[in-house]
């Protein structure tokens, strides 16, 4: 339960190790349109879920920090570039005005700000969000494993730890050696989320 608590949130997806992250993932090709705003320029222009934006107005988009180097604005029209069925294309999108902001703009999509589409193994590439779904259905049942293995108290992985060490050592040792065990390893979580949070830009050291 801890563990699906975890990896089901959002904030736990930037402290995960970017090599286990990169296991399941290819190289970012640009951002996946999840759907479409209806009445919007992307609709009228021909965008359709599942395109992958590869770039606006010639600035090349590989993530949705991407979206953040590019002033759209109400009224004119860019060319989105996107990858569908294996081919570019090129379409012209008349930018909408935010319904918060009317002098920010929008394209008129909802994209996937988890993680760039590009699944190393192809589940089911004809519909983006079942392939998304079962992927994390598949990412969160291999993390629980390797949560339940960390050498924490309510964890399998402290109860292993401590058998081990519990027939060589007196019981005021054993209780050092585990606290060092966890204090360690909450430090490691610590260092490991605050350098997640400097890495993505939300604040700087």
């Amino acid at each position: 339960a801890l563990g699906a608590l975890l990896l089901t949130n959002p904030i736990f997806a930037l402290v995960l190790p970017e090599p286990l992250v990169e296991w399941f993932y290819d190289a970012p090709d640009g951002v996946l349109v999840i759907s479409i705003i209806p009445d919007s320029g992307a609709e009228k222009a021909g965008l359709q879920s599942g395109d992958l934006i590869t770039a606006i107005n010639g600035v090349i988009i590989i993530t949705p920090l991407d979206f953040q180097k590019i002033d759209l604005k109400p009224g004119e029209t860019v060319t989105v570039t996107v990858q569908r069925n294996g081919q570019q294309l090129q379409l012209p999108v008349e930018i909408m005005p935010s319904p918060d902001d009317p002098n920010r703009g929008l394209v008129g999509i909802m994209r996937d700000n988890a993680l760039s589409y590009k699944p190393v193994y192809n589940f089911i590439e004809w519909d983006p969000q079942v392939s998304m779904f079962l992927l994390w259905l598949w990412m969160i049942s291999f993390f629980i494993g390797i949560i339940n293995m960390l050498p924490l108290p309510i964890l399998d992985g402290g109860k292993f730890i401590y058998t081990i060490i519990e027939n060589k050592a007196s019981e005021q040792k054993i209780n050092g050696i585990m606290w060092a065990i966890y204090a360690f390893t909450f430090v490691l979580f610590g260092l490991n989320i605050a350098l997640s949070y400097v890495k993505s830009g939300w604040f700087t050291i």
